[in-house]
């Protein structure tokens, strides 16, 4: 009786989505919440860490590179996040728009 092989499925996979942040680049966002850190520092730091993260996924053989949304606080609030900037009313008589 021949003894059969197991035949193991590969699936490809490429990360899209979310990395772990580094609690330095945690402090950072808290720091410049609480307004200790500018947000010109702020976005030199988060670009350093990006570059480490598109860094070490190219060495992993990714095809897909992604900041792994770094630059966002939590997941709760990112999709809102970049509209801080800007104030809004929702007063008829003082309509703001982007």
């Amino acid at each position: 009786m021949a003894r059969s092989q197991k035949k193991w499925i590969l699936i490809p996979t490429e990360l899209i989505g979310s990395l772990p942040r580094a609690a330095e680049l945690v402090e950072y966002q808290r720091a410049h919440k609480d307004g200790v850190l500018s947000t010109n520092r702020l976005a030199f730091l988060q670009e350093k860490d990006i570059r480490d993260v598109l860094r070490d996924l190219a060495r992993t053989g990714s095809l897909q590179l992604t900041d792994g949304e770094l630059t966002k606080p939590s997941f709760i609030n990112y999709p809102i996040y970049d509209l801080a900037q800007y104030n809004y009313s929702f007063d008829d008589k003082n309509i703001t728009t982007i």
